[in-house]
């Protein structure tokens, strides 16, 4: 029974990071904050992917964390004010293997600290979450086939 429940919450959360993979998909390409206001005390920004860009990393995003900065398709910030939450999100693609980035994210979350949530972590499922103090990460590999994968890296700040 244990073990139904938490595939039905690694599927859940699965689920919701497609969801949102689509949605940045769809505003793919876009330099600015997207069409529509945001909710009130949301204020989202998105970094600048234009080849002339300093940064493709928003400010706040740590350094440490590990992104194959030459392939980022898309990176912004979301800070919910009245949540006293700030969200950073940076996707990109990668040709390197599963295990490859499996293991660089489950090192960089071992040298960093961070405790591993055994509850939603799935090495077959593809996705990783961490925590440590008022922050947050989580990563998730997405197979797109022909040996390439597309990566969502959340880092959230709890203030």
């Amino acid at each position: 029974m244990e073990s139904t429940n938490r595939n039905i919450v690694i599927a859940g959360v699965v689920v919701l990071a497609v969801i949102a993979l689509g949605v940045i998909l769809i505003g793919r390409g876009k330099t600015n904050v997207p069409s529509g206001k945001p909710a009130s005390g949301v204020e989202v920004l998105r970094a600048d992917l234009s080849p002339t860009s300093s940064s493709k990393l928003l400010p706040g995003f740590p350094s440490s964390i590990p992104v194959e900065k030459e392939n980022i398709t898309d990176s912004y910030k979301a800070e919910y004010t009245k949540h006293g939450v700030i969200q950073y999100t940076v996707n990109f693609t990668s040709s390197r293997t599963k295990d490859a980035l499996w293991n660089e994210y489950v090192n960089f979350l071992k040298n960093n600290n961070y405790s591993v949530d055994p509850g939603v972590t799935s090495k077959a499922q593809g996705y990783i979450k961490g925590t440590k103090g008022n922050t947050e990460f989580n990563a998730v590999i997405f197979d797109q086939g022909n040996q390439s994968y597309f990566l969502t890296l959340n880092y959230i700040v709890r203030k």
